[in-house]
């Protein structure tokens, strides 16, 4: 066990210095080896392409201290899972093929996990990237499975996208693009929503009423025609059926973040609102999470010079009944055009209201992730706490960089209600190996008896 060690860079410093609450306290366990491979990427030749080695980590962990890892085996053109118990022990003898799709690549899963004591009382989702060439321009389906045993095993994919486009990509310019552009996120009522968007440029969005066995025909909510192409959705729910889905645009050097809200669990959206509508800079990767008061927290990552420049993360909440985003403040300042950057986060909060911020560590900007930094904060996003990284991960001094060469837009850091916390990260050593990790940690959420 070891506390987190605190990374070395003027943009993580001044950061430290805007807050007045540390991140002691937390003590990661070791982290857990889940998949090796070899570290080998050939030309792009659609499914054909020389891809050795493993990628894509996604994490989810409930109450019971359960772990649900995904990740892509590239060289077979596969998603696998595997269950861990809360000592770090796998709960199956092998891991489970999820996508069952010989021949085509599947890539960066994302996973929810349900409550539950023991692995068959477990519900797991996931949604996942099948590079399917259908006569479009780009190849790209959006698939979703389902297991209700602990991930022992999983029902069978359900196409959710089912065009010719290329769905999954998150377009920035008509040259580049992020894979991963897709969501899912499951009510406590047990009604799953998923949203996606499409190279094209269009977002769309689907419900299943009964866990996941069937959805809706999907509705297309924005993009598309002369708009802007959409791109990064994110989605929170709230038991009383309202829904939040945030999404940012591409083709610009001035994208805004925008927010899609629906009071009838998604049968119908409210026009867009949007948190920094004055803004002349580059609006991504939205991360959205909702407190028990149903208050709407957003984290999001904002370049002053486009979509290709260092970025800060900024903070900004929306109240259950407001109509307008606090002014957005900054969690990262900028520190200079060398300086670390911090971008792609991800966004939790426990039973007991207090923040998780997770993002894709970037030592140098432009350059690769090296790790996963994380932060918290206890007062509703005043403050954050001291920014570390994650031990085992992956850094500056590990060697090699994070994985996720399909995209960024992953899922590698979920914390339950109760205060359980996991991180996962590929990493990528050229010509040596890859690894597939992931850590955990415990900060119990206080309980009404506790008086706080």
């Amino acid at each position: 066990m070891k506390t987190p060690t605190s990374i070395s860079s003027p943009a993580i410093i001044a950061a430290a210095i805007l807050s007045s609450t540390t991140a002691a306290a937390i003590e990661w366990a070791a982290a857990v080896d889940v998949a090796t491979g070899n570290a080998t990427r050939g030309p792009w030749q659609q499914n054909n392409s020389r891809y050795d080695f493993v990628d894509d980590a996604a994490v989810a962990v409930n109450d019971a201290g359960f772990v649900a890892v995904a990740w892509a085996d590239l060289p077979n053109h596969d998603i696998l899972f595997r269950l861990y118990d809360a000592a770090g022990k796998p709960v199956t003898d092998e891991p489970v093929n999820i996508s069952r799709s010989p021949g085509i690549f599947s890539w960066i899963p994302k996973l929810v996990i349900g409550p539950g004591d023991t692995p068959g009382a477990i519900t797991i989702h996931a949604i996942w990237q099948d590079i399917v060439f259908r006569g479009g321009g780009h190849g790209g389906e959006i698939f979703t499975a389902t297991s209700r045993d602990g991930g022992r095993s999983f029902e069978s994919p359900i196409n959710l996208s089912d065009v010719i486009e290329g769905s999954g990509k998150g377009r920035t310019d008509p040259q580049r693009w992020s894979n991963g552009s897709y969501d899912l996120v499951v009510c406590p009522n047990g009604t799953v929503f998923a949203a996606w968007t499409e190279f094209e440029g269009r977002l769309w969005f689907s419900r299943s009423d009964d866990g996941g066995r069937t959805f809706t025909g999907k509705t297309h909510l924005a993009g598309g025609g002369d708009s802007p192409p959409t791109r990064a959705p994110a989605l929170a729910a709230a038991a009383d059926g309202i829904v939040h889905l945030a999404f940012t645009i591409g083709d610009t050097d001035a994208a805004d973040i925008h927010l899609l809200r629906s009071s009838d669990g998604g049968r119908s959206f409210a026009p867009a609102i949007t948190p920094q509508p004055s803004s002349d800079a580059y609006a991504d990767a939205p991360a959205i999470a909702l407190t028990a008061a149903g208050d709407l927290h957003m984290v999001f990552a904002e370049s002053a010079g486009g979509p290709y420049t260092r970025p800060r993360l900024r903070h900004t909440v929306l109240a259950r009944d407001g109509n307008a985003f606090s002014d957005p403040a900054d969690v990262f300042p900028s520190a200079g055009d060398d300086a670390a950057a911090a971008a792609y986060p991800t966004l939790r909060i426990d039973r007991a209201g207090r923040l998780w911020l997770a993002w894709e560590h970037f030592p140098h900007h432009p350059g690769r992730p090296h790790g996963i930094g994380w932060c918290r904060s206890d007062d509703a996003g005043e403050r954050f706490s001291t920014p570390s990284l994650v031990p085992g991960l992956g850094g500056p001094q590990a060697g090699g960089f994070n994985g996720s060469q399909q995209g960024l837009l992953g899922a590698k850091f979920d914390v339950s209600p109760a205060g359980r916390i996991a991180a996962a990260n590929s990493l990528f050593i050229p010509d040596q190996s890859s690894i597939i990790r992931f850590a955990t940690a415990e900060h119990p959420a206080p309980t009404a008896e506790s008086g706080h």
